[in-house]
């Protein structure tokens, strides 16, 4: 009984770390973040790079978590790590394109 225990156990761990592993790989596509926080830092631009890692690191990530487990349990947690990487992208975006004259 106990290795049966172990065998559906350790399927279970398999399953959660191959998805999790799919969901970082997505979000790591999303690599534009950490550029255009870098890019406006270097021209000395900080409260837009500033404001993009916020919302990277707790304004959205922490919520989408904490939904994500209530609404679909640990996918959701899962799935708020790129879903939180494509909003900030197109945030980072948005402030680039904002900025743009100011910069070029």
């Amino acid at each position: 009984d106990c290795y049966l225990l172990l065998y559906f156990f350790n399927v279970f761990i398999l399953n959660v770390s191959i998805f999790g592993i799919v969901c970082s790989y997505c979000s790591g596509l999303c690599l534009l973040i950490t550029i255009l926080v870098s890019f406006f830092v270097s021209l000395g631009y900080s409260k837009p790079a500033q404001a993009i890692s916020l919302l990277r690191g707790l304004i959205i990530i922490v919520p989408a978590a904490l939904l994500g487990a209530k609404w679909w349990g640990m996918t959701g947690v899962w799935l708020s790590f790129p879903v939180t990487e494509i909003i900030v992208m197109l945030v980072g975006i948005f402030l680039f394109e904002r900025f743009r004259n100011e910069i070029f």
